[in-house]
């Protein structure tokens, strides 16, 4: 679904379409948009305005790299540092409304807690898939739930509405 937003894939029928105004930040699930060749910095800085130390400085600010990670290829990182490079993307594109597909995968939780408090603080709307239960109650807001064709819409994200969510999964 977030593939056909982001317009990665097409649909079979219908269309899609995103306001003009919308600057799209889409932060796929396995970190497949990374080219793995090239180096941290390359990858953080393709498409970006900036002078090449104004974006360096934007980096570190966030403190999700050391310099010598920048001269690394993509393909050198774990995938925690991967996911941690397509969120200061993600940030740097100054995106106005976000789809995360599975967000929490890969990061650490000092890394998972500074990221649910910029999306707490993101003034936009924010589509995401997850699976993580924690994440889904601690980050609020509307609940679909999609099963057997049909989307229910759940306004509560409490562990009792998660957890009947996971027994209709499971066929309970």
């Amino acid at each position: 679904m977030l593939n056909l937003i982001a317009g990665r894939i097409t649909p079979d029928s219908g269309r899609i379409v995103i306001a003009q105004a919308a600057r799209v930040g889409y932060l796929d699930q396995d970190g497949v948009s990374l080219d793995t060749e090239r180096t941290v910095f390359d990858v953080y800085r393709d498409g970006l305005d900036g002078l090449e130390h104004e974006l360096i400085s934007d980096l570190f600010r966030h403190g999700l790299f050391l310099y010598d990670d920048l001269s690394k290829s993509v393909g050198q990182l774990s995938s925690g540092q991967r996911r941690k490079l397509q969120i200061a993307r993600l940030v740097a594109e100054r995106a106005n409304f976000l789809l995360l597909d599975e967000p929490t995968n890969h990061l650490s939780l000092d890394v998972l807690e500074e990221f649910e408090h910029a999306l707490r603080e993101f003034p936009g709307p924010i589509l995401a898939t997850s699976h993580d239960r924690w994440f889904i109650e601690r980050f609020g807001g509307t609940v679909w739930e999609v099963t057997e064709g049909r989307v229910i819409e759940h306004q509560d994200t409490s562990e009792r509405v998660l957890a009947g969510m996971l027994d209709r999964l499971r066929g309970a």
